[in-house]
């Protein structure tokens, strides 16, 4: 979990590797429905963004490997939120967002 703190608000990132997920592309917003099965050798990383004080979910998002690739939590953890963060039309809450996380997991910028 990663905390970060905007307009007098506290936020909270968490993110999870289920092993057991199916996402439709209905679920994505397509219009056909379509399962996207996520198992032992096709990962995925869900992040989702909460205000701290009230539990309200602000945004949720899943990165899934496609077939082949190798799973990484940290580049998953990066495309998850990178997705969620893209809905925001706030560039200081996104950045703010960017900045928490890289604080706790380090990130280089090279």
């Amino acid at each position: 979990m990663v905390k970060f703190e905007h307009e007098d608000h506290e936020y909270r990132l968490y993110f999870s590797h289920p092993t057991h997920f199916v996402q439709t592309l209905k679920d994505r917003g397509v219009k056909f429905s379509s399962h996207i099965p996520v198992n032992a050798t096709r990962r995925c990383t869900e992040c989702v963004v909460r205000m701290s004080n009230s539990g309200e979910i602000m945004g949720k998002s899943t990165a899934i490997c496609c077939d082949g690739d190798n799973f990484c939590k940290d580049t998953g953890r990066k495309e998850s939120l990178k997705s969620v963060l893209r809905s925001s039309k706030n560039k200081q809450f996104r950045t703010a967002a960017w900045k928490a996380y890289s604080r706790q997991h380090a990130v280089s910028w090279s």
